[in-house]
């Protein structure tokens, strides 16, 4: 949730055993002179536009005297506009960045692992980054923020719009957004499926409180 973040991911040593130990990595961009995928400053990367990734190894995980996103970064490793909602779809990770676009609106991420995922020399095998999603105009997507897949194949997105209107939207696997839900008090969060599908679950920070929200999905 910083404006100059990293996607880390980390491998254990043993699976499944994760206190065991292991190695962090962050993703970079393969090939590409681009490293900064914030789009600031203008439409740098279109929308739909494809990056083959690596993963890079971090060292002093504990980040005792610079924090591990300068190592990354000094690796060449991509930077993002406020990391922060993730989730997994069919075969495809989802994450969003508040901040990101040329409008600093928001923009969301689609990465595609690679079927030799985690492996390599030094595991450093990474997969496909797509720009999924960046609207221009604050009415279709603002500040995109908690996401969660549904289970007919869309994004739900909560916007964190600092206490403006803030709303529930879907986006379609071709990008198109959509409303369910809008509040004026404070941001979304916390979205999830019950687990037969029917009933989605959201939260409103302030004053507190869940809502359960069913309909013809």
């Amino acid at each position: 949730d910083e404006n100059d973040s990293l996607l880390y991911r980390y491998l254990p040593s043993q699976k499944g055993k994760l206190a065991n130990g292991g190695i962090l990595q962050a993703l970079k961009i393969k090939n590409s002179d681009i490293k900064d995928s914030r789009n600031w400053g203008g439409k740098i990367i279109p929308v739909s536009t494809k990056f083959q990734t690596e993963w890079v190894t971090l060292e002093n995980v504990d980040a005792l005297e610079k924090p591990l996103k300068v190592q990354g970064i000094s690796k060449g490793c991509s930077i993002f506009a406020r990391g922060e909602g993730i989730c997994m779809g069919a075969k495809e990770l989802f994450f969003a960045c508040t901040s990101g676009g040329a409008k600093k609106i928001g923009h969301i991420w689609k990465y595609i692992p690679d079927e030799k995922e985690g492996q390599g020399k030094n595991n450093e095998i990474g997969g496909e980054l797509v720009l999924f999603c960046e609207p221009e105009d604050k009415t279709i997507m603002q500040s995109c923020d908690n996401i969660c897949m549904s289970p007919w194949g869309d994004l739900i997105i909560c916007e964190d719009c600092n206490g403006k209107q803030n709303r529930v939207l879907g986006v379609t696997p071709e990008g198109v957004c959509y409303e369910i839900a809008s509040n004026s008090n404070s941001e979304f969060a916390g979205c999830c499926f019950s687990e037969d599908g029917r009933t989605l679950f959201v939260n409103i920070q302030e004053p507190g409180a869940t809502y359960a929200i069913t309909g013809w999905w």
